[in-house]
């Protein structure tokens, strides 16, 4: 366990610390083969305090201790917050904790409704119908089209790399959606999705905001 300092990033460690040392050391001495290999040696550290980093705010998550979660997310983002500064307070909530389980069971919600009849609905419809079939100009349109700017999705695939490699992904991705519309079968992975709510009104405390 490594001692953070007010300066330092929360995922910073003694690695890290030791990797910077030694790019300093090499470029005080002006060794230029020991520089790069420190300097390469850093960044390979520094990727893997990021990545332990969040795979410990990512198991905080999973475990439900939502509190020592939130403490970190607010060390990646730099709030601070004074002991003397005001405490906002809610109606019908006596406390923080209170107002973020009330939106953490508010956005759940959509997830306790039961879908399957209307699947089976849907799939029984489907069966007296034909087959849809995806053109490879419709997916390839639609992979020239993607932002590159735009985040990435819960497989870390950016959309810079879908749009370069469009041409070769194109047979590959027309059988595999073709196959999924022939099997009427959504695969597991696909249903995974990163949701990042956002307040589109000045009372930000709303929950139907």
């Amino acid at each position: 366990m490594s001692k953070i300092y007010p300066n330092n990033k929360p995922w910073v460690t003694k690695s890290v610390k030791s990797s910077i040392q030694a790019k300093k050391l090499a470029f005080k001495h002006g060794a230029a083969p020991e520089l790069h290999t420190a300097t390469k040696e850093l960044k390979i550290e520094i990727l893997r305090a990021k990545q332990n980093y969040k795979l410990k705010l990512e198991n905080k998550m999973a475990t439900n201790n939502l509190g020592s979660a939130w403490s970190s997310m607010k060390a990646i983002a730099g709030l601070s917050y004074s002991k003397n500064s005001s405490t906002v307070t809610l109606d019908g909530f006596n406390s923080d904790s209170d107002f973020a389980n009330a939106l953490n069971c508010f956005y759940s919600r959509f997830d306790t409704f039961d879908f399957y009849i209307k699947i089976q609905e849907m799939s029984h419809k489907l069966e007296d119908n034909q087959h849809f079939n995806i053109e490879q100009k419709d997916i390839e349109k639609a992979l020239f089209s993607i932002r590159p700017k735009k985040s990435h999705g819960p497989d870390n695939i950016c959309g810079r790399l879908l749009k370069l490699c469009a041409t070769e992904l194109c047979p590959i991705l027309h059988h595999i959606f073709n196959k999924s519309l022939q099997t009427q079968h959504v695969p597991k992975c696909w249903k995974d999705a990163v949701v990042v709510p956002v307040s589109y009104c000045e009372d930000k405390l709303c929950q139907n905001s």
